[in-house]
């Protein structure tokens, strides 16, 4: 990566320090991220392993035999979350891997559909890993009125199956608005236009690509990052709490 390019996106990283000490967070970072790749391939490994067990697991909990409370349809619902969780995981995880390579001498760089496919699946992730995190919270708390009040018709519909299913609807709606904000947290923007060096041969010629990058959005850097001090700690409280 050019000189001019590595200003650049410590620029945009840490835009609230000086020049010298911009190059050297960013240089850091950019050095924990590849001491990380050995975890990134595991956790695509594990996470394939996930979707597989989970895919049975809610297969099971499906059948009609299984399907006698509320308590069940929120098992599925968890199923359903962490499914999803873990497939949107595999899917940014790759495209991570394969948009931080992304600036070659010889190769095109990544197009702009890859990055917004990157970004959706994380936010993807993060509404239902927070679902998944909240229902398993539902779930024990139903399981406690329905012991403790069960034999009261006033909670009787607290064991249907149909009242497992709204609290499973509801829950991923509710996730809706903080994921959404999640998903303005970073802008997707062009840091230079790619052209094949003179020595590569089988590279494209006469075609000019652009080169991209997530930098965070202006939203939640102005005003001291007012926006983004407010959403981490809503975001801690409705995410970390449960």
């Amino acid at each position: 990566m050019s000189a001019d390019s590595v200003y650049s996106l410590a620029s945009k990283a840490f835009p609230s320090y000086d020049n010298g000490t911009r190059i050297d967070l960013y240089n850091v970072l950019i050095a924990f991220e590849t001491a990380t790749h050995p975890a990134i391939f595991v956790n695509i490994i594990v996470s394939i392993l996930g979707v597989a067990t989970t895919s049975i697991h809610v297969y099971i909990l499906s059948r009609k035999s299984m399907l006698k409370s509320s308590v069940t349809s929120i098992m599925i619902g968890v199923g359903v979350c962490d499914f999803m969780a873990l497939l949107s995981s595999i899917v940014f995880n790759i495209f991570y891997l394969l948009i931080e390579k992304n600036e070659k001498p010889c190769d095109p760089p990544l197009p702009l559909p890859s990055f917004y496919a990157y970004w959706i699946a994380v936010v993807i992730y993060d509404l239902f890993r927070r679902s998944s995190t909240w229902l398993s919270v539902l779930m024990a708390l139903i399981r406690w009125i329905v012991m403790k009040f069960g034999t009261r018709r006033t909670f009787r519909k607290v064991t249907l199956v149909s009242f497992g299913a709204y609290v499973v609807l509801g829950t991923v709606l509710a996730g809706f608005p903080i994921s959404g904000l999640y998903y303005f947290r970073y802008d997707i923007v062009k840091v230079k236009d790619w052209v094949p060096w003179e020595n590569c041969t089988g590279a494209p010629v006469n075609v000019t690509y652009v080169i991209y990058t997530l930098v965070q959005s202006t939203l939640y850097t102005v005003n001291d990052g007012i926006i983004e001090k407010i959403f981490q700690l809503v975001n801690g409280i409705v995410s970390k709490v449960g």
